[in-house]
């Protein structure tokens, strides 16, 4: 289970990190600039007898107290590739004095839990500021802090009335009328689960290694490599290749969300009829939908654009891939680990399977994705290479087996592999795809093509004089 650690930041402070070999005492600001400390930071460094030998990172209030939240070094031992709530440990033995303190935190299973951290940590001013982060998290030295979100007051208390806003716009009919932004600000400040109610799909983070958007079996090594530090499982699973989207059920309600909120139920009737059927009163499944044809190819996410219309659209041959139930029966499951929400998951009793025999025409469009579990480097990459060869897979994804279903819409304990490159190109021509096989054979495919393009960029001493296409190795 994923938990965060949250910090009052004091108010118009300046932040410095502070060296010190023995008798010797240094500081650095956030460009690596030197700064002068003044004596009375100085007289309580020489004073502390340990640790001897530290780094720590802080912030240096108007009225000269410098406030510890972090320590990278510890006598004898390196700490930025510890832990956060281990780092935490080492500060708990901190001797404080008058100039030098260490500034309170507030720990938290679920990033949601934003009104408790407050009440905890003092008064909510409007320029306020508030750090959260994970506390399994290491110290980024990169600079790139992909695990520390920084928020004004204003924004963390509005989360705690999140659940209720959106409750009331949906109810009233006036959710549709907001823009993309405002109901996305609203889905990721989600502090529990209800059917019907929009909320923000998890993705993997967008930055770094910890991009966690990976593209070879290298970096899957190394990713791996981290994550099984300790005695994790990974569940390694297909990457489809259509669209995220979230089903709602409560009776004889649905609801079927795309990422950003729109309740697009009423253009697949195939699907939603299904949905109904389900073997639960009430549920919230997160899944990928994918627009299959009657050869049962994949058409990927272009075709799959056409449900976001305003049209009714033949679903007859598409498959909502299942991988998570967040919801059961009036039991909101998303700070459950995923090993118990796939135990759950399997009561529905769906079909498990990744590819769809088509033809014939599906007779239920739901079905449950396959898992496979790694208990170490060379079974991920294993299992990696493996659901990646599945017909019509993107690639591979990665979840820690353990870990919960933060609701502010990213996560580090999933990662995904793509065997596809993005490339910069020119698009010249397109020709109609055609059926190959069955009744349709030789005629076009509606709405799908060959695309002949130019890949780029090059510079002008690669560039063919005699205009013709050329093999680029």
């Amino acid at each position: 289970m994923t938990r965060w650690i949250i910090e009052k930041i004091p108010s118009d402070a300046n932040r410095f990190m502070i060296h010190r070999q023995l008798d010797e005492a240094q500081a650095f600001g956030e460009n690596g600039a030197a700064i002068s400390l003044s004596p009375e930071i100085l007289n309580s460094i020489t004073g502390i007898k340990e640790p001897s030998k530290f780094i720590i990172d802080g912030y240096l209030d108007q009225e000269g107290l410098y406030r510890i939240f972090d320590i990278l070094w510890w006598e004898n031992t390196e700490l930025f590739d510890s832990p956060l709530e281990h780092r935490k440990g080492f500060l708990s033995k901190w001797s404080e004095t008058s100039h030098i303190k260490v500034l309170p935190y507030y720990r938290c299973n679920d990033i949601s839990e934003i009104k408790n951290a407050i009440v905890e940590l003092g008064s909510c001013g409007t320029d306020e500021m508030y750090l959260i982060r994970r506390a399994e998290g290491f110290y980024p030295l990169d600079g790139k802090a992909e695990d520390w979100h920084y928020f004004q007051c204003p924004r963390m208390m509005a989360s705690a009335g999140s659940d209720k806003r959106i409750q009331e716009l949906v109810d009233s009919g006036k959710w549709p009328e907001l823009k993309a932004e405002e109901r996305f600000e609203l889905m990721i400040q989600r502090r529990s689960l209800e059917p019907l109610y929009p909320f923000a799909p998890l993705k993997t983070s967008k930055k770094g290694y910890r991009i966690q958007e990976l593209w070879t079996l290298t970096g899957v090594r190394g990713l791996m490599q981290e994550w099984f530090q300790g005695s994790a499982t990974v569940a390694v699973e297909v990457k489809f290749d259509g669209f995220r989207v979230v089903i709602h059920k409560k009776g004889g309600q649905v609801r079927i969300d795309t990422e950003s909120g729109d309740d697009i139920s009423r253009n697949l009737q195939n699907l939603s009829a299904d949905v109904k059927t389900l073997m639960c009163e009430s549920c919230i499944l997160d899944s990928e939908l994918v627009p299959y044809d009657e050869e049962g190819r994949a058409l990927g996410r272009r075709k799959g654009a056409e449900a976001r219309g305003s049209k009714v659209i033949d679903d007859s041959y598409w498959i909502a891939h299942v991988f998570d139930l967040l919801y059961l029966n009036g039991k909101d499951l998303h700070r459950e680990p995923y090993s118990r929400r796939r135990e759950l998951l399997k009561g529905l009793e769906l079909p498990a399977v990744d590819l769809p025999k088509i033809p014939p025409k599906p007779k239920f469009h739901l079905h449950e994705n396959t898992v496979k579990l790694a208990k170490n480097v060379d079974q991920a990459l294993r299992f990696a290479g493996e659901v990646s060869k599945v017909k019509y897979s993107e690639g591979a994804m990665f979840k820690l087996w353990d870990g919960d279903y933060p609701l502010n819409g990213t996560t580090l304990t999933w990662a995904k592999m793509k065997k596809s490159f993005e490339i910069d190109c020119i698009l010249l021509a397109k020709f109609p795809a055609v059926h190959k096989t069955g009744p349709e054979k030789g005629k076009p495919i509606e709405g799908n093509y060959v695309w002949l393009a130019g890949i780029g960029p090059l510079d002008e001493s690669q560039i063919p004089e005699d205009g013709k296409a050329h093999k680029i190795s």
